[in-house]
Order: structure tokens, then sequence, then C-alpha cells
């Protein structure tokens, strides 16, 4: 009882044929026929007459819950009838009787599934050709302003020295410092030379 089949779904009423799996013991070959609560089935290699008397929802043996099983008799002549209980839910267990032939209830097979087929179907909104051009022109622009162009802050500061005035130049950047520093030079120099060539201009006149 160790090797259980998967359970046998009958439905509210019983089947009109139920598949057997009818194996022999002495040649271990397995046959497949079917049967009818009834209706007496010969068994092949000569292992005699079955027949299925009746079909219990809730079968025991040996006060032991079987759940759901088809009771038969078997009989062999000279041999005495036998009856047999085959259990929906364990297939092996009429091995255990111990007899020249192993009786099994084979599941039914259940309806193929239909396959179904389906389609999709997307809306997507296009707001135009040059809408996406002038999108991604913008982009790039971006990219360039932000990767190749450095972001520089200049401050002139003049103070006041009583008969003249001192001015500072200073700056910061995020790139480039040498090229800032530079720039920063030049203008210091114009401013130099601007105020050299105004007091010259004064000293003149």
């Amino acid at each position: 009882m160790d090797d259980e089949a998967p359970p046998v779904e009958w439905g509210l009423e019983m089947p009109k044929e139920i598949g057997l799996s009818i194996q022999s013991v002495a040649s271990g070959i397995v046959y497949n026929r079917t049967a009818k609560i009834g209706e007496p089935l010969q068994l092949p290699e000569g292992l005699g007459q079955l027949v299925l008397e009746r079909y219990e929802p809730a079968a025991t043996f040996q006060s032991m819950a079987l759940g759901p099983a088809l009771i038969g008799s078997l009989s062999k002549p000279p041999e005495p009838a036998q009856t047999i209980t085959l259990p929906l839910k364990f297939a092996k267990f009429d091995a255990m009787r111990r007899g020249s032939v192993v009786i099994a209830v084979v599941p039914p097979k259940a309806d193929p599934v239909k396959e179904r087929y389906y389609t999709g179907l997307q809306v997507v909104y296009d707001p135009g050709v040059w809408v996406v051009y002038t999108g991604f022109i913008l982009m790039l622009a971006g990219c360039v302003v932000v990767f190749f162009m450095s972001h520089q802050q200049v401050v002139v500061e003049v103070v006041d020295r009583g008969h003249g005035s001192s001015v500072l130049i200073s700056g910061k950047t995020n790139k480039n410092q040498m090229g800032l520093q530079i720039k920063l030079q030049r203008m210091a120099e114009r401013l130099m030379a601007a105020m050299e060539a105004n007091v010259s201009k004064d000293a003149g006149t």
C-alpha cells in the first residue's frame, strides 16, 4: 500500500466501462481490459473470471478505511470463488492477496484541454516626428553643456583705500581651473593697462 495511484474522479455517476490493469504473476505481462458492473470478464492466460459486483464510496478491509473501491468476485474452477476489493487510491492493494493475478483500477483519462488563442492590441500616441527630433536635439545639447563645458563664476571686488582703490579679481569653476586662472590673469593685465592709461592721461592734462 506504499505506492499510491492518483485518485480516480468518477463524478456523480459510475462510468459505463471501467478500465482495469491485469498483471499475470507467472509471466509478468500486464493486460489492459475494460469491464462493466455485473458482467463477467474472462481474464487472459486462463487466470479465471472476474465479475465487478458493486461500487462502494467508503469501503473497508479488516476495519481499515480504503476510501472508494470496487468489490468483485474472482473465480477459477476448480478453486472456490473469492471476493476481491479494488481500491481506487491504492493501485497495488490486490498484490497483498498473493494470487496468480494482480488487478488494479485504471484512472479514467481526463478530457484534453482545448487551446485558446487571443490577440493583444496596444494603442499609442505619436506626437509627431518633429517633436521627437526637437526633444532629441535638446537632449544632445544638454549633454554637451553638462559634460564638455565648464561652469565659471568671476567676481571683481573694488575696495576704497583712501587716496586710491584696490581691485581684487577671483573666480571658481567646476573644471579646467588652469584655464580660468589664465583668464583671470589676462583680465587683471587689461585692468592694469587701462588704469595706467588713465593715470597718464590725467598727468598730461
